[in-house]
């Protein structure tokens, strides 16, 4: 299978920012790419950009999940033409569920990770989200 075709089903490209902004203040999924040492966003496929999203304090682990206060910089860019590439990581970001279901807006957006490859996205020694490469 072409690399391409495969890894674009790994991740969700918005049409446009509102429509991220409207899935993050619904406390929904979100698909988020990694593209570098703690540099993370989300594909916004009308403007051919990625929006950065950045994990600001670890919050907690819940039966074996870790829980990060999750930000979108929306202002902040990255100017670059979405193309896929091997050393892309995907996952995505799942909201802190609460009794009743989806958190409501007036929550702080605590989300975890699952990667695509089903490795675990751990906080590392600064508490940053990283990914563990499992030992068999």
């Amino acid at each position: 299978m072409d690399l391409n075709v495969y890894k674009e089903k790994l991740f969700k490209k918005y049409p446009t920012c509102n429509a991220l902004l409207k899935d993050y203040r619904s406390r929904a999924p979100i698909s988020v790419i990694i593209i570098g040492e703690n540099v993370w966003g989300v594909a916004i496929s009308k403007e051919n950009i990625l929006r950065r999203v950045v994990f600001e304090e670890y919050k907690e682990c819940i039966n074996g999940l870790h829980y990060w206060l999750m930000q979108l910089h929306i202002e902040d860019a990255i100017p670059i033409s979405i193309t896929i590439t091997s050393s892309m990581r995907y996952c995505i970001a799942l909201p802190k569920l609460m009794p009743t279901g989806l958190p409501p807006i007036q929550d702080d957006p605590i989300y975890c990770l699952i990667g695509s490859e089903w490795l675990d996205i751990v906080p590392n020694i600064n508490n940053e989200p990283c990914f563990e490469t499992p030992t068999f």
